[in-house]
C-alpha cells in the first residue's frame, strides 16, 4: 500500500507540474495598456501609460500630468505644465529620465554663489531626485561645491576642483576626479537642492546627472568647445528621477491593499528612499506589465526552450524519484 500511495503521489505531481506548464505558455503576451480613446498614448518616440497622461481624466492625480508640445519636430514630451523634459518613463522601475538644466547661480560679491536644483518640478511631489541613479558634476577650476538638502541644514553631497591654468591641460582627463572637473553621488533624494559654491566662480558648469552618463566621454569629445566658448556648453544633460504613487503616509496599507494597486496579481511597495514618504505598485513574480491599471499584470510567455528545459526538468526529477525509492525499497 506505500507504494501504491507514492506512486499516486507521483503522478499527481506530474500532472500539477505539466498543468502550470501548459498554463504558462499559453498565458497571452502582455497587451498595452488599456485605451482611452481621449487619451494620448505617446509623445514623440515616448509611450505613455497610466498613472501618467495628457488629458485630464487619464492621469492618476496632478503630478502625473504631462504635455505634449508639437511646436517640436518630433514633439517632445515635458512634466506638468511643460518646463522638464521627459526622456523616458519606466513604470516598472518607478522613474522618470529627464533633461536637467544647468544650475544657475547668483554671485554674492564675497567670492561665494549660490543656486538651487528642482525647478519646474511639482510641488509636493511625487517626484525626487534617484539617490542610486544620481551624481552632482562640477566643471571648472579652484572651486568647491556643496549640495544641501530641504532648508540648507543637511550636507548632501561635495566635490572640490582644481584646474591648470594652461587651457591644453584638460586635454585628455582620464577621469572627473578633481582636476578641473568632479562628479561625487547624491546620498539623498528630494525635490529640490540648495547649491552653494565657494571659491573662483566665473567659469563653472553644474549638473545634477544620470550616473550611466559618462561625463569624463563628453568633456573629451567636446573640450574645445567647453574651454573657449563657455556660451555653447550644453543647457541640460540627462538626471533620473524617482516617483511614488502616493505620498500621503509613510507606508502601505497594512490592513488592506493599497487602492491603486488595480491589478490582480500587483502589490503595494514601501519605497526605499529614507528621505521620502511614500508607496508604488509592483507585479508579482513570474509576471509583467502595469500594475495601475485593471488585468494590466500577466504571466510571463514562454518561449519553446523553456518548454523544453520544464520538460527536461520533470523527466530528471522522475528518474531521481524512482532511484531514491529503488534504494529505499532494497534497503
Amino acid at each position: 500500500m506505500v507504494v501504491g500511495s507514492r506512486r499516486v503521489h507521483v503522478q499527481l505531481l506530474i500532472l500539477q507540474l505539466l498543468a502550470a506548464v501548459v498554463a504558462a505558455a499559453e498565458e497571452p503576451a502582455v497587451p498595452p495598456a488599456k485605451k482611452i480613446k481621449s487619451c494620448t498614448t505617446s509623445c514623440g518616440n515616448i509611450s505613455i501609460e497610466y498613472p501618467f497622461g495628457v488629458e485630464p481624466g487619464c492621469y492618476h492625480t496632478v503630478g502625473f500630468n504631462l504635455t505634449c508640445d508639437h511646436s517640436y519636430h518630433p514633439p517632445r514630451l515635458f512634466l506638468g505644465d511643460g518646463t522638464v523634459q521627459v526622456l523616458d518613463i519606466s513604470i516598472p522601475n518607478g522613474t522618470v529620465r529627464i533633461n536637467s538644466g544647468r544650475i544657475n547661480l547668483e554671485y554674492d560679491g564675497r567670492g561665494s554663489a549660490n543656486g538651487t536644483w528642482g525647478g519646474g518640478l511639482p510641488d509636493g511631489g511625487p517626484f525626487f531626485l534617484s539617490k542610486s541613479g544620481s551624481s552632482l558634476v562640477l566643471m571648472g577650476h579652484d572651486s568647491q561645491v556643496d549640495v544641501w538638502g530641504l532648508g540648507g541644514d543637511n550636507p548632501i553631497a561635495s566635490c572640490s576642483v582644481i584646474c591648470p591654468r594652461i587651457p591644453s591641460a584638460i586635454f585628455g582627463i582620464s577621469a572627473c576626479s578633481g582636476i578641473c572637473c568632479c562628479q561625487t553621488n547624491i546620498i539623498l533624494g528630494y525635490s529640490s537642492y540648495l547649491i552653494q559654491i565657494h571659491g573662483d566662480a566665473n567659469f563653472l558648469n553644474i549638473y545634477m546627472v544620470d550616473q550611466g552618463f559618462n561625463y569624463t566621454n563628453f568633456i573629451n569629445s567636446n573640450v574645445d568647445l567647453i574651454i573657449f566658448d563657455s556660451d555653447r556648453d550644453p543647457q541640460a544633460l540627462p538626471a533620473l528621477l524617482e516617483w511614488v504613487i502616493s505620498n500621503s503616509t509613510s507606508y502601505c496599507p497594512r490592513n488592506s491593499s493599497a487602492p491603486e494597486c488595480r491589478s490582480a496579481h500587483s502589490s503595494c511597495q514601501d519605497t526605499d528612499a529614507w528621505a521620502n514618504n511614500g508607496y508604488r505598485c509592483k507585479y508579482s513574480y513570474g509576471y509583467q506589465g502595469n500594475p495601475y491599471i485593471i488585468d494590466g499584470c500577466k504571466g510571463i510567455r514562454y518561449e519553446h526552450g523553456s518548454l523544453n528545459f520544464a520538460f527536461t526538468w520533470i523527466i530528471v526529477y522522475i528518474k531521481n524519484h524512482i532511484k531514491n525509492h529503488v534504494q529505499s525499497t532494497i534497503k
